[in-house]
């Protein structure tokens, strides 16, 4: 059954692409509805957020609160080397949380040491972002990865961020879930991580850090198993 989703999802996915390549959906189009897209290609609703995740992870579709997934316009990210691995299995999935582990650790120590006020804010305010569309029911997809690019962004090193846009996107597009425990936790270690670089202490932040990507990779399996 999991090779089968996938290929299924691979499909779907490829068919989107090719609807958005050739002008069918155009930038700023409304992608159909969950529920449409699993009547018109007939496969699961499973089948049908992971294409959709795949999409936003190569940055061709956004959420947007309230309203649904639209076509950006945006050409796909290229992922050269390490980052062209197909993000379909779990397995793949893991082994790039381990790649992505150690930068964001030191991301958040070096934040710590370096961010600026603005900086603070900017983490803060993705902080903020997450808490609402977990309040609203939204999908926090872009909040989350707006908390680890401002986290980046802080470093004053622009290496950080360019690594995190290929690394992040791949693992916080999957698993695509509502679970309010799951979403609650993951928001508490936010909190934590965004109170440690502001309060400039990088070795709790390095820390509290480690701390949630290892918590987010076991949520991570649990979620992605239960959908196999």
């Amino acid at each position: 059954m999991p090779a089968r989703r996938t290929r299924l999802s691979h499909a779907v996915t490829e068919e989107l692409q090719r609807q958005i390549s050739t002008g069918a959906l155009a930038p700023g189009a409304k992608l159909p509805t969950e529920q449409q897209m699993v009547i018109q290609f007939g496969v699961s609703r499973t089948v049908v957020r992971e294409a959709v995740s795949a999409l936003w992870a190569n940055g061709l579709v956004e959420a947007r609160q309230g309203s649904g997934v639209f076509v950006t316009g945006s050409k796909p990210h290229k992922s050269p080397g390490i980052f062209s691995e197909d993000m379909a299995s779990l397995a793949s999935a893991l082994e790039l949380f381990e790649v992505r582990m150690p930068l964001e650790i030191e991301a958040a120590g070096i934040a710590a040491m370096r961010r600026s006020v603005a900086q603070e804010l900017a983490i803060q305010s993705a902080l903020d972002h997450f808490k609402t569309s977990i309040i609203n029911n939204q999908p926090p997809l872009e909040a989350d990865l707006e908390f680890h690019m401002a986290i980046a962004e802080a470093t004053n090193n622009h290496f950080y961020a360019d690594a995190l846009i290929f690394l992040a996107r791949r693992t916080i597009a999957r698993p695509h879930t509502s679970d309010k425990d799951y979403l609650a936790a993951v928001s508490a270690e936010h909190s934590r991580i965004a109170s440690a670089i502001s309060d400039q202490n990088p070795e709790l932040a390095r820390e509290e850090m480690r701390r949630h990507l290892a918590g987010s990779i076991k949520r991570y399996r649990v979620a992605t198993l239960k959908n196999l």
